[in-house]
């Protein structure tokens, strides 16, 4: 009798019990021989979302998938390429390890919704049998999608019951929010309490870790300068922890790609599809910041409204919001910074919000901020660089307001 392997992949960000009672069943209903779970390095149908690294998800998804036995290998064939997979090229990884075996993949219903927009899609059914489970409200749409799938294309595919879905993205949200969840496995959630995961402080101290571990310390020095800087700042304006938490964790990233070079940026920018102007492409010093947000969001799930304050760190921008402004004043004025201009404007911002009311402290922030964009501008007319229009809307739109 051929041997019976199977494919279950995933994100596992982090694993629930939905996971492990899917593959359970795709063990029993299959008869597989082996399976093997393969957490993703970075899935192409969406980007990795906060709260744990690769490490983190591989000792998760292991103690997750303990219970069902030595059928089961959590596979680091996707992690170990630091690159996206395709699914194809994971199937044909597995099918070299086993050549004579009969293979299964498992895959989520949505997944099966949308597999004609897979990467050569065809060739998957031509290798495997697609096996899913069906929400319990949608099992008579994947029933039709699957008979679909199968008259255009000879697919073969197995629907195996239907199921109570669960959200990663509702587990995480939960946990981050420090709400009890019975969705993870005990093993998984003793873990992640014990590792300080999907919390802002655990966030914190891998970013910090990342800063030690790949920046210079001539960099690393300014970038933990930048961080007592919007702290302070933030404590200024009494914000609420959780914003202080987020201005620290957006201070300690600012700077994450810096020390790459102008053509790596562009690297990253083309890998990460992330679409530059031809203003961006003209200030290349400048790359680091738009890099730095999609790092942010990539890596560390941040939403837009925090991402921002990476990518206009350097130039600013017309309308710029609190965060932007903190953390575009805190990289000018960390107290490392010993150039003349960067000194003045240290003075001037503090001596103001010792002064200022609590009502007029916004208004002594904003002056900050467009001080720091006119010696800006000053300072690249003087070496007749290329200026980005958004510089000159930040400052022309202080002006606007008075500032």
């Amino acid at each position: 009798m051929r041997e019976k392997v199977g494919i279950f992949g995933g994100s596992f960000h982090p694993p629930h019990t939905s996971h492990v009672l899917a593959a359970e069943r795709f063990l029993q209903a299959e008869q597989l021989d082996r399976l093997y779970v393969v957490p993703a390095f970075l899935p192409p149908h969406k980007a990795l979302s906060r709260g744990a690294g690769d490490a983190d998800r591989l000792a998760m998804t292991r103690l997750a998938f303990a219970p069902l036995g030595e059928r089961v290998t959590v596979s680091t064939l996707e992690v170990d390429k630091r690159r996206a997979c395709y699914t194809l090229e994971t199937l044909c990884e597995v099918r070299d390890l086993h050549p004579e075996a009969d293979l299964f993949l498992y895959v989520g219903g949505d997944m099966l919704l949308s597999f004609e927009t897979w990467h050569e899609f065809e060739e998957l059914f031509r290798l495997c049998t697609v096996c899913t489970l069906a929400r319990e409200d949608d099992e008579p749409t994947l029933r039709r999608h699957a008979d679909h799938l199968a008259k255009t294309y000879g697919a073969r595919i197995k629907l195996l019951g239907s199921c109570v879905p669960t959200s990663s993205t509702e587990v995480r949200e939960a946990l981050f929010a420090h709400r009890q969840t019975d969705k993870v496995p005990s093993a998984v959630l003793d873990y992640i309490h014990t590792h300080r995961l999907y919390t802002r402080e655990g966030e914190i101290s891998r970013a910090q870790a990342l800063v030690r571990e790949t920046l210079s310390e001539k960099r690393a020095r300014h970038v933990f300068g930048v961080v007592e800087e919007a702290e302070a700042l933030a404590r200024a304006f009494d914000c609420s922890e959780e914003t202080v938490q987020d201005l620290r964790l957006l201070a300690l990233l600012h700077d994450v790609t810096k020390e790459k070079s102008t053509q790596e940026q562009l690297v990253l920018c083309e890998e990460w599809n992330v679409a530059l102007s031809e203003d961006d492409r003209q200030v290349p010093k400048g790359l680091h910041a738009i890099t730095a947000a999609a790092f942010a969001a990539r890596e560390f799930g941040l939403p837009e409204e925090l991402t921002d304050a990476l990518r206009y760190h350097t130039t600013g921008r017309a309308d710029m919001s609190f965060f932007e402004k903190v953390i575009f004043l805190a990289d000018y004025i960390e107290a490392g910074r010993t150039y003349p201009p960067c000194l003045a404007l240290r003075r001037l911002f503090w001596e103001g919000m010792e002064k200022a009311l609590p009502e007029e402290r916004h208004a002594v922030l904003n002056h900050a901020v467009r001080v720091g964009l006119d010696m800006t501008l000053q300072d690249l007319a003087e070496e007749g660089k290329y200026v980005h229009p958004d510089t000159v809307d930040a400052r022309d739109f202080l002006v606007s307001q008075n500032f």
